[in-house]
């Protein structure tokens, strides 16, 4: 008889604020889960960094969103703010490339909080498990979440 080993795959806070349930984003898209499941963190700080090692599979074009993946083919977007595609990378930085291999807790994309706060729907900031068939289950974390 073989036992399969319980694994755990924990996602670090990429960001500080308060953490809210992806459901209640004033976003379909992230609301309903068509993405993925995840959380949405209000944030206070303002560099997104990494919550696992992993792959840098994509910067946005618009530098407000990021996709990466674990060695376990745990795949995570992270998208800052809402409706913050139409300012064209205005007030986003990016601090690494695709194809960049990065450890939790490196810097991924700087923010101007003030300058994208004002010009976007908000600044709740999303963070989706895209590859939810790898996933058995899911505990969210909830309330004030500080980047380590």
């Amino acid at each position: 008889m073989s036992i399969n080993p319980v694994s755990q795959f924990v996602l670090l806070a990429p960001l500080s604020g308060v953490m809210v349930p992806l459901d209640t984003v004033p976003d379909p898209v992230f609301a309903q889960k068509m993405v993925g499941d995840g959380v949405s963190i209000d944030p206070t700080s303002n560099i997104l960094l990494a919550p696992m090692t992993g792959k840098v599979t994509q910067v946005h074009s618009a530098k407000h969103a990021i996709t990466l993946v674990a060695a376990n083919g745990v795949e995570v977007l992270i998208h800052i703010g809402l409706d913050t595609v139409m300012l064209k990378g205005q007030g986003f930085t990016a601090k690494v490339k695709e194809g960049d291999i990065v450890d939790a807790g490196q810097p991924l994309i700087e923010f101007d909080m003030d300058a994208v706060g004002r010009k976007a729907l908000s600044l709740l900031t999303q963070m989706v498990i895209t590859s939810g068939e790898k996933v058995a289950r899911y505990t969210p974390n909830t309330g004030l979440v500080d980047c380590w």
